[in-house]
């Protein structure tokens, strides 16, 4: 199989990528990536608070995407009393 420098492939699913050199993780990884548990992944995506691709019965996560939205949780307060 011959893939060329933008594509992704991750088993049976491969996906092709534009501008930059992202990792694809699956649920495992991403819950990982993110420190909670894989069932708050699971839930979070079936809400679709959570950034995914679904191919299939697969959900799929791009690296970049979900540190994108971890950074918008952000607090800016300093969430002390005055």
């Amino acid at each position: 199989m011959d893939l060329s420098e933008n594509e992704v492939t991750d088993g049976n699913v491969s996906v092709d990528e534009d501008v930059t050199d992202d990792e694809l993780m699956d649920i495992k990884e991403a819950a990982q990536y993110l420190r909670c548990a894989v069932s708050t992944v699971y839930r979070d995506t079936a809400l679709g608070a959570i950034p995914c691709i679904h191919k299939g019965r697969r959900v799929l996560f791009l690296k970049s995407d979900l540190l994108t939205w971890l950074k918008g949780m952000r607090s800016t307060e300093s969430g002390g009393a005055a």
